[in-house]
């Protein structure tokens, strides 16, 4: 009975394990689809009711969302141009003006452009670094390098609560074990709590 207990236990948390992944995506693209669908279809509608007169309101799902990323991609594709990008600056420049959204503005700013696809090689590589305390090591991304006087110091974004947060170290090369991982394998790392980590790291790149 004992060993009918062990292996229920064990093919239940094997399959419970593989199907918590899918299922959070699936919930969460659902949920995402129907929040931008509902934000939208309201336009749709009075579009409909402009190029179609006396024209009753019957919900096409998934319309709203189709808007939504055709909006979003225009937005996209204005915000390249010189008129534009200069709008949306002064709309930030009013933004930072106001005390309340300012912290937020600009919070959000830094973390869109920071995070963003066509910024994310600001992330130059997987480093460790003892972190926070001497005895231990935290993962980090190397972001640039700096003068300080005479120095050189290095900045490395060390995560701390989830990918988006954290801490900046300013450290000397010397300091920091380069580990030879990709950044999108440093951030599998992060996001799995360590899981994720390969049995061995190289540790070749460390500047003694």
């Amino acid at each position: 009975m004992k060993r009918i207990r062990e292996i229920f236990r064990k093919y239940f948390f094997a399959g419970l394990f593989s199907v918590i992944p899918i299922a959070l995506s699936v919930f969460f693209i659902l949920w995402f689809f129907r929040k931008i669908d509902a934000l939208f279809s309201p336009v749709v509608y009075r579009i409909l009711q402009l190029l179609l007169p006396g024209y009753e309101r019957t919900p096409i799902p998934g319309t709203g969302f189709v808007l939504g990323i055709i909006a979003i991609l225009l937005v996209g594709f204005l915000s390249k141009t010189f008129l534009i990008s200069r709008f949306l600056d002064f709309i930030g420049t009013v933004l930072k003006k106001i005390p309340l959204a300012k912290s937020i503005y600009s919070t959000l700013k830094t973390l869109t452009e920071a995070f963003s696809p066509e910024n994310m090689d600001s992330f130059r590589e997987v480093v460790l670094v003892r972190y926070p305390r001497t005895d231990s090591y935290a993962v980090g991304f190397l972001t640039k390098k700096m003068l300080c006087g005479d120095d050189e110091l290095i900045a490395v974004y060390v995560p701390t609560n989830n990918l988006y947060l954290g801490d900046v170290l300013f450290i000397k090369e010397e300091d920091m074990v380069r580990t030879r991982l990709s950044v999108e394998e440093g951030m599998r790392v992060v996001a799995s709590g360590g899981t994720a980590a390969p049995d061995y790291i190289d540790g070749g790149g460390k500047k003694n």
